[in-house]
């Protein structure tokens, strides 16, 4: 699922991007060769800190990549497999935040 948000509905101001209910389905979020959805969440972080990008968890939950302006998170409401903890496996979202 794609939402574009806008403040003034003029300008863009920022893309969601919800990971699809069908684990099967040929959706993606490519990030430097990387899918998002489908990488594991405890990895990702330090993949992207490895290519020198500053990665932070946000008091919201978050994990912000500050200087690409993403936001990734795994909390939404459907079954996604679970780790021994019950913490989501992989990231179900993603923000595109403007830049300026």
């Amino acid at each position: 699922m794609l939402l574009f948000e806008s403040d003034d509905r003029e300008v863009l101001t920022g893309i969601e991007v919800w990971r699809c209910r069908d684990e099967a389905a040929d959706i993606r979020f490519l990030l430097e060769g990387i899918d998002v959805f489908r990488a594991p969440a405890e990895e990702l972080p330090e993949v992207l800190e490895e290519r020198e990008h500053e990665v932070v968890e946000s008091d919201y939950g978050f994990e912000e990549v500050t200087d690409l302006g993403l936001r990734f998170a795994n909390n939404s409401s459907l079954e996604y497999p679970v780790d021994e903890e019950g913490d989501p496996l992989y990231y179900d979202y993603v923000l595109v935040m403007d830049g300026t």
